[in-house]
This record gives C-alpha cells, structure tokens and sequence, in this order.
C-alpha cells in the first residue's frame, strides 16, 4: 500500500491533519465527513471540503513548486459537552501551530443539509500543500564543443508585382535566421549577411498573403553584382 505522500499532496494533508487532531485531542479522529451515528465514541471528524490558491511565486531558478491549501471542515461528535471540549483544543493548539490557520465562520444550512448532518459548531481548518514541478532533463554534452565558420554574403534585392510596379512595405524575411526588413519605396531590400553555401529561403509578406521564394547559390552568387529580382504575384498586395 503506497503512503500518503505517494498517493498525493490532498492525502498527504489530510494524514497530517488526522495526525494532529489526534495529538491535540487525545482521541479518536475520523477522516470524511460529520459522523451522524450517536453509538460513536466522543471524536473528531476532518473533512476536505475545498481547494484554494495560493500566489505562485517565481524563483531565480524556474518556476517553484505549485502551491495551494486545503480547507476542512473540523467538527466534533459527542455529547454537547465532549464536543466543545474537543473543539476547544483544536482552537487552542491552532494559535501555536505554524501550518494550522482556523477560520471561524458561520456555516450555510445547505452545507450541512449536503452532508446529511444537523448542524452543529465546527471550525475551518487550512492546511497547505504543493504539488513539485519537474525539472526539464538536459542531456549531458558529451563531445567536445566545436565551433565552426559560416560563409556569409550581403544580399540586395528587389519586390515588384504585376506590370513591373515595385512593392513597397512588403515584409521580407530569412527563413533560417529569422533576419527581417520591409521594402522601401522602390521595393528595395538588403541583409547584410545571408548563408552564401546553401540555398537561402525568403518569405514575404503583405497585407494578409504570404509568398515563399528559394534562392538557390547560383542566384545568390548572380546578386552579388546585381540586385535580386523578385517577382511577387500576391493577390491584392
């Protein structure tokens, strides 16, 4: 049988609860909802009744551990007399525990018409919990590192559309650098470097279209001397 701190941060604080009550009162403590059967000896009964956040917090290092805590409903079987005893010790240990936090709060009627008890006194009890984020898993770099020299040439080029009209604002981009501009007036562009040993991808666009060109070497080394040429058919651009 896994324990409660393997089953989940809601049993593992709920066996810390039971755990507490059970020291403070001296008692019996039954973990679920308001026992109704009077043959019962005198006890406690620890119920999760919700889940509330916390503000998550960001360290230097990643994101923290993902924090709430969890509110029971305390109440007390017995006779009038043994009920308010055993919740006065409740209250009483509350002011001097760190992680216990009681709220004192009128409960609803449909509450207890839900869980099928009278009414009754009984505290609210928070109890924080965290659930640990994993750490991505970096492999390790077992080669050494290299660093190795990439050719680079400027490239120069122009955007016209139909009827040899140059277009401008039109945004031009590297696909495999992720360098961008937009065309001037004269549908001129420039990159200062692009890859000059492999075919350079450009993608353009303009005005909700995009276009794709590939520019092999050749035309690449044609562009050294004069300016690139592209010839865009979008619609509506």
């Amino acid at each position: 049988m896994s324990s409660p701190e393997e089953s989940g941060p809601i049993a593992a604080a709920t066996a810390k609860l039971v755990g507490w009550l059970a020291d403070v009162s001296g008692g019996p403590v039954h973990a679920g909802p308001p026992e109704t059967d009077a043959t019962q000896p005198a006890g406690l009964s620890a119920y999760a009744l919700a889940l509330l956040p916390e503000q998550e917090l960001r360290g230097p290092v990643g994101r923290q551990p993902f924090r709430f805590h969890i509110r029971f409903l305390v109440t007390a079987r017995g006779s009038a007399e043994q009920a308010a005893r055993l919740l006065d010790q409740v209250l009483v240990a509350s002011v001097e525990s760190v992680e216990v936090t009681v709220h004192l709060k009128p409960m609803a009627p449909e509450l207890w018409t839900a869980l099928c008890a009278r009414p009754q006194p009984a505290v609210l009890v928070d109890l924080p919990a965290a659930v640990a984020r994993r750490a991505p898993v970096v492999p390790r770099v077992r080669t050494p590192l290299q660093v190795r020299d990439a050719a680079l040439r400027r490239l120069d080029g122009r955007v016209i559309g139909a009827g040899d009209i140059p277009l401008t604002g039109v945004r031009v981009e590297v696909a495999d650098t992720g360098a961008a501009t937009y065309t001037s007036a004269g549908g001129g562009f420039s990159f200062a470097a692009v890859p000059a040993d492999q075919p350079v991808r450009l993608l353009l666009r303009a005005k909700g279209r995009e276009f794709e060109t590939r520019l092999a070497q050749a035309a690449l080394a044609d562009a050294a001397s004069d300016p690139l040429v592209i010839h865009c058919d979008l619609e509506g651009v």
